[in-house]
């Protein structure tokens, strides 16, 4: 836990540096105004795919840039001589920028739609898709992928998940829709809004364990690669 917190607390001192915060307080800006737009009666349609947009956004082209430059500085290496496993430094990576996605995320809500929503389903379904982006974004990384272009079609593709999850009230209530990666969190968002049934829920909550597993475990494969200068 004290490497993983050292970790975590090192990846918020590099996203200051870098900048990260101003466009992140630019884009829930922008996505304030154009949210409070929508009508209430199509709030609660667009809602969990206004979210899960915004976490792709605000997670995964900001994992990528903070990697790359760890590898262009050598951090990745240094690594070798650390006690840092592969799932910590995964871990810290995902906890240092879906938290921040999952704050402004809050204020996009409470602001466009007032405090009418179940924080514990809402965090939840954030936080399991802030996880996701990042490690969607460290494995187009460990595949070889280089350069700036990366955030660019890693974003594309991580986009192309929500497809699914488009405001659409028939496709969400289809009951093989929460097995998708990105089903789980969008239910459980929809949850917050809304009443749902428990099993709905607990299926979803499955589906979301079954992704992050699977995400953890070919990411850490994928680790060993990535750290090659």
């Amino acid at each position: 836990m004290t490497r993983l917190t050292w970790s975590i607390w090192r990846d918020f001192r590099i996203q200051l540096r870098s900048g990260y915060p101003w466009p992140i307080a630019a884009a829930t800006i922008l996505c304030i105004a154009a949210f409070a737009r929508i009508p209430g009666g199509d709030n609660d349609i667009l809602a969990p795919f206004a979210s899960l947009a915004f976490s792709c956004l605000t997670t995964l082209p900001f994992l990528i840039f903070q990697v790359l430059a760890e590898k262009r500085e050598g951090s990745l290496a240094l690594l070798d001589l650390t006690p840092l496993r592969p799932h910590e430094y995964l871990a810290s990576k995902a906890i240092s920028l879906a938290l921040p996605s999952i704050a402004c995320n809050t204020a996009l809500v409470l602001i466009a739609r007032g405090p009418y929503f179940n924080p514990g389903f809402f965090w939840t379904g954030l936080a399991v898709s802030g996880t996701l982006f990042a490690w969607f974004g460290f494995l187009a990384l460990s595949l070889g992928l280089r350069g700036g272009k990366t955030a660019a079609i890693a974003s594309g593709a991580a986009l192309l998940l929500l497809v699914p999850v488009f405001p659409n009230i028939g496709l969400i209530s289809k009951p093989w829709f929460p097995a998708l990666p990105l089903g789980g969190p969008a239910i459980l968002i929809r949850a917050s809004y809304e009443s749902i049934s428990i099993f709905k829920i607990v299926y979803a909550a499955v589906s979301c364990a079954v992704w992050m597993g699977v995400a953890l475990i070919a990411c850490r494969k994928g680790f060993a690669r990535l750290r090659i200068p």
